[in-house]
């Protein structure tokens, strides 16, 4: 199963191993941008073990979902985390302007890659037709908008609720449809949403399950 940048990211923020370690690592709770993207070997390591560019502040993904955490293409498709191939932006964009937001792609026809000529061959073209599979479909979203298959829940709203707002699924089915009773045995609406919930908490709980580290302690 491929993750995407936004997948990726909230997975590793709920990730319990990957919490544990980076509130050891940055015990402050509001750690300063200067601390972490400090150079240190140990900073470093940890992102070497877990196959980052850069830190993912668990708190911050987590306050942030609710509130309109990006869903879009930004940052692709991972294969898995040490990437052997992966898109290079044509330009930057500033603060709050994602009309652009693909930006490895130019005139909206071309894709720059880059990648790494020692990894595995029949890897790196397979990960090759993965980008072009998936930046084809970014040709189509509109500017600013999201991709059509955004619609509906929010897989990680839904992991949250359960697992952090110790909600059931139930629950969650009642208030996102506004109908009260159980969903076990009608059919209806509220049967109808109860599922989508269900299989919404599915497809997290099957992500969760791919985050690991990369690199023993």
């Amino acid at each position: 199963m491929k993750l995407t940048w936004y997948d990726r990211l909230v997975a590793l923020a709920f990730h319990p191993r990957y919490r544990e370690e980076y509130k050891k690592l940055f015990p402050s709770p509001t750690p300063s941008l200067k601390t972490i993207f400090s150079p240190g070997n140990e900073i470093e390591r940890f992102k070497r073990r877990w196959g980052l560019d850069f830190i993912v502040h668990p708190d911050d993904v987590e306050r942030r979902l609710g509130k309109g955490l990006k869903k879009d293409i930004e940052g692709g498709v991972f294969s898995d985390y040490l990437e052997m191939v992966k898109p290079i932006p044509h330009r930057e964009i500033s603060d709050g302007n994602c009309l652009k937001p693909a930006r490895a792609l130019r005139d909206e026809k071309y894709l720059t890659l880059q990648i790494d000529i020692t990894a595995d061959e029949t890897k790196i073209l397979a990960d090759i037709r993965d980008y072009i599979k998936f930046y084809r479909k970014v040709v189509k979203f509109q500017p600013g908008g999201r991709a059509k298959s955004s619609k509906g829940l929010d897989h990680w709203e839904i992991y949250h609720k359960v697992h952090h707002e110790k909600k059931s699924l139930y629950k969650i089915a009642q208030e996102l449809s506004g109908i009260s009773g159980s969903p076990s045995v009608e059919e209806g609406p509220l049967k109808a949403v109860y599922e989508q919930v269900r299989r919404a908490l599915k497809k997290a709980d099957r992500i969760m399950s791919q985050v690991r580290p990369q690199v023993p302690r």
